[in-house]
């Protein structure tokens, strides 16, 4: 049997830390959880940023907006709403947090720290190989990672099936997932086999809902197919999604570099709100 080899982002041990006291997250706010999860890693790390006191005030700075009677859990997840008023719309492109909220909230929370944002996307498709490179490239340059994704894109399977993906490369054996929204998610890093690639996934809901009886993963992590993962950045039917790298300006300095190389562009992949550019 293949024995795949872990590869973590630097900072993902206290990413992981710091998102679990927040665990699972408020209705709709899948972007300022991470907005405030990001922000206390860093801080754990020694970066003297300053750190919102819930969700709901890095929504608030995010400019995070609900939609009015939309259904965005998971399957079986109870809902968790958030305290307090948050703006809310009844178009669905009007809805969520854009990555530049995202970002726009943990430049502001960092103030005067040593900790910026960088936006990576594809010029068309993502490809497995565009993946893999920007993981690796966070990895050597110490940059934590976020991902807006399609949940749709998402495959999960039985060990078995995970023991075939790694020794052969074929990801047929695993279903798809039957949670289907645009949503934020962190990187952990790679496992990887002589033949195949999968990127460490962690949730800000259970997995309960979206796992069969037999399939692997833990509550909060899961595995994806690196091509799979390709996929899901893709959003097919979606407005196109992408990375969000944090970390200081020397390390995003050196992304950039590396994720041009790549074919990867520092821009934002959605279009700017009204009156933002």
């Amino acid at each position: 049997m293949v024995v795949p080899l872990r590869e973590l982002l630097p900072g993902y041990p206290a990413l992981r830390a710091a998102a679990h006291p927040e665990l699972p997250q408020k209705d709709d706010l899948c972007g300022p959880f991470w907005t405030l999860a990001v922000l206390r890693a860093l801080q754990r790390r020694g970066v003297p940023v300053q750190v919102p006191g819930s969700q709901e005030e890095a929504a608030d700075a995010a400019g995070a907006v609900r939609l009015a009677g939309a259904e965005s859990l998971p399957p079986r997840q109870p809902s968790r709403p958030p305290e307090g008023e948050l703006p809310v719309t009844e178009v669905p492109a009007q809805a969520g947090t854009t990555a530049r909220g995202l970002a726009r909230a943990i430049r502001r929370f960092a103030g005067t720290a040593d900790a910026g944002v960088l936006p990576l996307c594809s010029a068309g498709s993502w490809s497995t190989g565009e993946v893999v490179g920007a993981v690796r490239a966070a990895t050597r340059h110490d940059a934590l990672l976020l991902a807006n994704v399609a949940t749709a894109r998402y495959r999960f399977g039985a060990r078995q099936a995970w023991e075939v993906y790694f020794s052969t490369g074929d990801a047929a054996a695993m279903h798809p997932s039957p949670w289907k929204v645009g949503h934020f998610a962190a990187i952990g890093g790679l496992v990887c086999s002589p033949v195949a690639t999968a990127v460490l996934v962690h949730d800000s809901y259970p997995l309960t809902g979206l796992l069969d009886a037999e399939d692997a993963g833990s509550e909060w992590e899961h595995l994806q197919p690196a091509e799979a993962f390709a996929a899901a950045l893709t959003r097919p039917g979606l407005p196109p999604g992408g990375l969000l790298a944090v970390g200081s300006a020397a390390a995003l300095g050196a992304l950039r570099e590396e994720a041009g190389a790549l074919g990867l562009h520092p821009d934002w992949w959605e279009e700017p709100p009204p009156g933002e550019e």
